[in-house]
This record gives C-alpha cells, sequence and structure tokens, in this order.
C-alpha cells in the first residue's frame, strides 16, 4: 500500500460465498460503493496436502557448506526443470536487493489445487538457496525429493533448514538424507520444525 501507484486505494475487501468456493478481491479507489466483483478475476483456490497437523513454515534448501556451486545450476537451468516437472508454473525474475543478485519467483502446482511458492539464487560459486514459502512438512517434503532426485547432480548434495528452527536459534541446515520418498521425508521435516513449535 505503500507504493505510490496504490495512492488513491483506500482499503481492500476479500469476498468469498463459501469456504469451497473462490475467493474475490475488491478495490476501494475512496469512491461510493465498490469495484465489480466479476471485474476481478478468482484467485486460485488452494488446498493443503493432507495430514494429521499442518504447521507452516519457510524452508530453505541449500548445497554443501562451502561449495555453492555444487549443484552446477543456473536460473535458466532451474526454470526448465521446474517447467518439465510441474504443469504450468507461474515464473518471474527479479532483481534482489538483499544480496545484489538476480532472483527466480515461481509458484508450483504440487498436487491437483496444492500450489507451493518458491524463490530461488543460485549465483556461483558461493551463494545458493531455494526457498519455499508458508509451506507444510509434506509439501516441502514433495519439492525436497524432487531437489534431490531430479536436480541436484547426487543426492548428498541438498541441506534443508527452516524459519521456525531459526527463529528458535537452530540456524544450521541439516542435510537431507539421501534416500527416502516424499512420505518419509515429508516425516522428518515435521519433526523437525514440530521440535520448535512452541
Amino acid at each position: 500500500m505503500a507504493n505510490p501507484a496504490n495512492s488513491e486505494i483506500r482499503g481492500v475487501e476479500i469476498v468469498t460465498n463459501g469456504r469451497n468456493n473462490a475467493v474475490y478481491v475488491a478495490v476501494h479507489d475512496g469512491d461510493d460503493g465498490h469495484a465489480p466483483l466479476d471485474a476481478v478475476g478468482p484467485l486460485r483456490t488452494r488446498k493443503t496436502m493432507a495430514t494429521e497437523r499442518n504447521i507452516r513454515t519457510n524452508f530453505a534448501f541449500y548445497p554443501p557448506e562451502g561449495n555453492g556451486g555444487a549443484w552446477h545450476a543456473t536460473l535458466d537451468s532451474l526454470e526448465r526443470a521446474l517447467r518439465e516437472a510441474f504443469p504450468d508454473p507461474t515464473i518471474g525474475h527479479r532483481r534482489s536487493g538483499v544480496h545484489e543478485t538476480t532472483a527466480l519467483d515461481f509458484e508450483i502446482e504440487l498436487a491437483p489445487d496444492v500450489w507451493l511458492d518458491g524463490t530461488a539464487a543460485l549465483t556461483e560459486p558461493d551463494y545458493a538457496y531455494i526457498t519455499l514459502t508458508d509451506a507444510t512438512a509434506d509439501e516441502a517434503g514433495t519439492f525436497a525429493v524432487w531437489l534431490r532426485d531430479s536436480f541436484a547432480p547426487a543426492p548428498n548434495l541438498v541441506r534443508f533448514a527452516s524459519s521456525l528452527a531459526m527463529a528458535n536459534g537452530e540456524d544450521t541446515p541439516s542435510p537431507l538424507p539421501t534416500e527416502g520418498d516424499h512420505k518419509s521425508i515429508g516425516d522428518l521435516l515435521r519433526r523437525h520444525i514440530e521440535q520448535f513449535d512452541h
């Protein structure tokens, strides 16, 4: 809202006709009334991968310590891999003001109506990461197995961390197991974050 382009916006209203319906957004521009709901496109309805308890946090994946170029990847090769692996992803590039490097933002569909947002920077030789935003352990586990088995050139080249753990003082990434399907890796990530969910 602080963007000067939004100076005429006086509020945002999210409207839905029920828990299972698509969400619509109406923007208040200071005039009487609202923008017509049918003039604004529906946002994607998101489901969550089913688990007993869905804690959401940010997950980050890194190459081995001291070897940021171990994946031998570029943003272009990551974009190609995401487009090949997931149906109709949304992908964009932007300049990151934090590390003065180009970042890739993506949204992928892990399962029908289960969407996952992420950001990546792959600057060789010493800086690389892929983060997932507001993901459950199962969602992150599915992505981690794809990253380990289909993108990294060897299964022992992926480490992981979570913002929930970092907020509790645990900021050292852990090695992702070299074996295990998405369920077992999801279980591992769930145990990881449950240690810090107080």
